[in-house]
């Protein structure tokens, strides 16, 4: 189902962007709950099992320590639940396994953050 990660204040930018990243499948009301949640979050990850998405959302493009924190916090839930769907139980023997995904994601969000970033740069 892939992660889809979005930096920005607008939430109904966002919505609208994985709606149409999911080619208009999200239900109204899937959307709507995501919504309210992300009105009380510095950051969050959700799953619909319903809809078949994972989002990881931040209202802002982490630069502080603090921000970077709230990024790896979510990547550590968006770990869990992929690698839970996957069938595989977070044990002592499936840690290394954990850890790499985990490795992964943050690479892939930083090489984003870094894309972003230098567009910026050259506004």
């Amino acid at each position: 189902t892939g992660l889809y990660v979005f930096f920005g204040e607008d939430k109904d930018k966002c919505l609208k962007e994985l709606n149409k990243a999911k080619k208009g499948k999200i239900k109204q009301s899937s959307l709507d709950t995501t919504r309210e949640t992300m009105e009380c979050a510095n950051g969050m990850f959700v799953q619909s099992v319903v809809d078949y998405y994972n989002l990881l959302w931040m209202p802002v493009l982490p630069h502080t320590i603090d921000e970077f924190t709230t990024l790896i916090h979510e990547i550590e839930h968006a770990t869990f639940f992929i690698l839970d769907n996957a069938g595989m139980v977070h044990t002592k023997e499936s840690d290394e396994a954990y850890a790499h995904t985990q490795g992964y994601i943050f690479s892939e969000i930083d090489n984003l953050i870094n894309k972003i970033s230098d567009k910026q740069d050259k506004k």
